[in-house]
């Protein structure tokens, strides 16, 4: 019998310097772009996994898995139902916004990043709707106003 030992090395010492430092954990990742899909594995010491981890983790956040229906369709079962009614386009869909713009408002959220801003706003002045704020406005709408609160908890303002 013969025994194979496979050693794997990150990714990221390797390139920078070509030097052998061995790996912790692998961590594979695809994503789309417009010249189509892109499959990478990484090799990575404890370290570089946790950074990556941190980097991404707003991003992994606010998306959903790709089997999951889109969040903005009503779901059996009493789940919460994300985003406008219809999808993201349309004139039912920019009123649900403008409501949800209003009420953040009215409770004095605002952005994480700057506080300056409210809820809604990019420091690039763009609206955004994080996925917290949606299901607090949901949870609101559907008279869970206890949950619509704490779930709000995070864009109250630090000085309030």
């Amino acid at each position: 019998m013969q025994t194979v030992e496979v050693r794997l090395w990150d990714d990221l010492h390797h390139k920078r310097d070509g030097s052998k430092v061995p790996a912790d954990v692998q961590v594979e990742l695809t994503y789309k772009t417009k010249r189509g899909e892109k499959h990478v594995r990484l090799d990575l010491t404890a370290e570089h996994g946790k950074e990556l981890t941190a980097l991404l983790a707003p991003y992994l956040e606010a998306g959903a898995p790709p089997e999951s229906p889109d969040p903005s369709e009503v779901k059996s079962g009493g789940k919460i139902r994300r985003g406008p009614p219809g999808g993201p386009g349309g004139t039912e869909a920019r009123r649900w916004r403008a409501d949800l713009r209003e009420w953040s408002d009215s409770l004095g959220l605002v952005n994480q990043e700057d506080p300056s801003l409210p809820a809604w706003k990019t420091v690039t002045d763009k609206h955004y709707y994080p996925a917290d704020l949606e299901d607090a406005y949901t949870a609101h709408l559907e008279g869970r106003e206890e949950e619509a609160l704490k779930l709000a908890e995070k864009f109250k303002s630090k000085a309030a």
